[in-house]
């Protein structure tokens, strides 16, 4: 069975830590882009990303035109026998963050709704995000993938801590697909609700499929911030 992460797989999850969604709790004004959910003294919004970056042609003439001046740069290495070319320095940087123009897009739409949302609610609520890759392929790295949302997120003052799932596999470092989660946050003791996040989407996982993953310790560190992930779904047996 194929899992489909999207936002009814994500309210179970959440129904799993004991969260609820935000009308089910308060009711917001009329018109208002308010988040989805209530979470352990969070107010979170769901973004998923669908699309592949490379799949909008503005995307692909951004691209074209970077590995151009990057080759004029020096910043493009051939491997081997001129089939493969590694792009590198400050023009693998700029790659990335062209193609993670809709990470920042989506990123600042949610800090918006978590903002409005906190200005009708009553109580302390900490902002937080929920931001899974379920589509952009050339985006699927996971070192890559987290550190520029770590990146991101010293932008987003009203964000305290960003929960981001990779669904798409990669090889981990025992050449077996996986996929891999990380909580990135201002605050070491949101780490365990990335923990309890993580247990919650192979609770559901299990749930739908009746396998889970095995799971292995892969901690990183970012600039400026704590970043922790690790495989969730690698080598998945039967229990």
């Amino acid at each position: 069975m194929v899992v489909v992460f999207d936002e009814p797989f994500f309210d179970s999850v959440i129904a799993r830590m004991g969260g609820r969604r935000l009308q089910e709790v308060a009711t917001p004004p009329p018109d208002s882009r308010h988040a989805d959910y209530l979470l352990e003294g969070f107010v979170v919004e769901l973004k998923i990303l669908k699309l592949d970056p490379l799949a909008s042609e503005q995307h692909q003439k951004s691209v074209a035109a970077h590995l151009e001046k990057a080759k004029i740069a020096g910043h493009i290495v051939t491997v081997r026998d001129g089939q493969e070319f590694n792009i590198v320095d400050q023009g693998s940087q700029k790659l990335w963050h062209i193609l993670a123009k809709p990470v920042m897009r989506a990123l600042r739409d949610a800090e918006e709704q978590v903002i409005a949302s906190q200005k009708f609610l009553n109580g302390q609520w900490k902002g937080g995000v929920i931001l899974v890759n379920a589509g952009a392929v050339s985006l699927s790295d996971p070192n890559s993938f987290f550190r520029l949302i770590s990146d991101y997120h010293q932008r987003l003052s009203h964000v305290k801590v960003i929960l981001a799932f990779n669904t798409i596999p990669t090889q981990d470092s025992e050449g077996r697909l996986a996929t891999a989660n990380a909580t990135i946050s201002y605050d070491e003791t949101d780490e365990l609700l990335g923990r309890r996040f993580e247990e919650a989407i192979q609770d559901e996982i299990f749930a739908r499929t009746g396998f889970r993953g095995k799971a292995s310790a892969l901690d990183t560190k970012a600039q400026g911030g704590q970043v922790k992930f690790r495989n969730t779904t690698q080598g998945l047996r039967k229990i």
